[in-house]
């Protein structure tokens, strides 16, 4: 390659204009010695390297995982798999594992006319009661990748990532039209409410954050793989290990959202970066709102259920002030995970074999 220098061939070269004039700077290299053969043989090696990592990466391409799942059983929906291993080649039958899996572990009620308070409606509500968080928790101990982690890493991961999927679902039954939330007993809840009954101040915020999800106007296909990005975090998690085996994951539900987005969304190029944006403001929802309800709870009967307690308290990020000193004492401090309740329903976690 040829540079030219467009001034006298004379340009002071030094650490902050270096980069102008190329012509200038390889002359001074040549000046206090560096060889032109020299040049040419580090570049001529560079160009093999990039050859040889490009077919390293068009080999490694065409492997195709196999992912296996069990059997996820559901009333309302066909289940994924019969009682046999299903092998899955390609990126759209797992993302079919995902939908159905989202369908098993969510009941919805259409809306309807109650004569019950709308207190008492939200408090029935399946969102943040044991029996929604415990839906939440299968989804998220059934969805593929969760199986190649240990038990206690899995439990350190649905602490951190339930009660985000429980918002992310929260919000994708948001309805423009009315500008209201459609809770799972079918309850329409407006941000007076949100504010009044649970979210606080931040029912503004998460309402905010609704509206804004909504213009994306996510597939069921999309939202599922979101999901699987939201839970798999692999930047809150400690250890090198562990670490790097959660973000494996995490790249391919995040390489597969982007390519169904390419495929499927031909006119819009910036939405697969819209959608990663909004994940830095689910997750500041998360911390404040999990605090918020955490309190809530606390302050109405005292006492918190096991599960909820573990998807709610973070010890990194919620300064819950007015926790009683004999509610701390009877909390065990050995790792327990009989709250994760693993073998309910006979069903094992969605098993993802390594390449």
């Amino acid at each position: 390659m040829a540079y030219q220098c467009h001034k006298d061939q004379n340009c002071e070269i030094n650490k902050m204009t270096r980069n102008r004039c190329q012509y200038c700077r390889f002359q001074k290299c040549f000046s206090v010695g560096m060889s032109k053969e020299e040049l040419r043989i580090l570049n001529h090696t560079k160009k093999l390297l990039n050859q040889n990592n490009t077919k390293s990466t068009s080999t490694t391409n065409r492997q195709k995982k196999r992912l296996t799942i069990q059997s996820i059983p559901s009333k309302e929906y066909l289940p994924v798999s019969e009682s046999k291993l299903l092998s899955i080649d390609d990126d759209e039958n797992l993302i079919n594992i995902c939908v159905n899996l989202h369908k098993s572990t969510f009941n919805f009620k259409s809306s309807q006319e109650i004569n019950e308070k709308l207190d008492l409606r939200w408090q029935r509500a399946d969102e943040f009661s044991q029996k929604g968080i415990m839906q939440c928790i299968q989804f998220c101990m059934q969805i593929p990748g969760n199986n190649e982690l240990s038990i206690q890493e899995r439990a350190h991961l649905l602490k951190l990532g339930v009660h985000g999927i429980a918002l992310l679902r929260l919000a994708y039954r948001y309805e423009p039209e009315d500008d209201k939330l459609y809770l799972s007993n079918g309850l329409s809840v407006d941000e007076h409410m949100l504010m009044t009954q649970g979210f606080g101040c931040y029912g503004h915020t998460f309402l905010q954050f609704c509206r804004i999800f909504n213009r994306l106007e996510l597939t069921i296909e999309e939202f599922v793989l979101l999901c699987g990005i939201v839970f798999f975090s692999h930047d809150r998690i400690e250890g090198q290990t562990t670490r790097n085996k959660v973000e494996q994951i995490q790249i391919r539900y995040c390489e597969m959202e982007r390519l169904y987005i390419t495929k499927n969304r031909t006119n819009d190029k910036m939405h697969f970066s819209k959608l990663l944006l909004l994940l830095s403001k689910l997750r500041a929802l998360d911390a404040l709102i999990a605090e918020r309800l955490l309190c809530l709870q606390m302050n109405t009967d005292g006492q918190v259920q096991k599960c909820i307690f573990e998807v709610l308290h973070r010890e990194a990020t919620n300064v819950v002030v007015d926790m009683e000193i004999n509610y701390l004492d009877a909390i065990d401090t050995k790792p327990d995970y009989s709250w994760l309740n693993y073998t309910s329903n006979g069903q094992n976690p969605v098993s993802w074999p390594s390449r």
